[in-house]
């Protein structure tokens, strides 16, 4: 059983993390045309598509996860890789309008389906490669990811400004 307690103030907070996500990156993009977002600031950071690709394939996997923990009784997962996850569909090389589009029909689903969720179901587990996960685990894990990430976002659009302004 996961360590971590899903109370409703961890909830709520992890809640709200994961519903500013859309918005944040709706505000940090604003204005960019598509080479702006596919530039990176050196050849070992990521542009802001590279970005979202590897946020929307962690929100795939572990929203995967969620769901069937929802809908099986303690199920048995294999861990899947989510930059192996992200490069096979080739997130890295869509436009960023189809992208993001995409990440946000799924954000929206993924909390209406979380807003339905009575206490006990948070609490629902799976086996990942022999580690116990939870619905409540799963969540944080995701939105605490992606508060780390809005930092990344937001530094690249810095450098964007500052490009440009040279």
């Amino acid at each position: 059983m996961p360590r971590l307690k899903p109370t409703p103030k961890e909830i709520n907070l992890h809640m709200s993390q994961l519903s500013d996500t859309v918005p944040f990156l709706q505000h940090v993009t604003a204005g960019l045309d598509e080479e702006a977002l596919k530039w990176s600031p050196t050849h070992k950071d990521w542009s802001v598509v590279e970005i979202l690709a590897h946020v929307r394939a962690c929100a795939d996997v572990w929203t995967y996860s969620i769901c069937v923990m929802l809908v099986e009784i303690q199920p048995f997962l294999p861990l899947i890789d989510e930059r192996r996850w992200a490069k096979t569909l080739g997130y890295p090389t869509l436009r960023f309008e189809v992208a993001f589009s995409t990440f946000s029909v799924q954000r929206e689903e993924l909390l209406r389906t979380l807003r339905e969720l009575n206490p006990e179901q948070w609490k629902r587990t799976c086996q990942i490669e022999g580690r116990n996960h939870s619905v409540f685990s799963q969540v944080r894990r995701m939105a605490l990811h992606e508060v780390e990430h809005m930092q990344q976002f937001q530094d690249v659009d810095d450098k964007l400004k500052t490009k440009d302004q040279l």
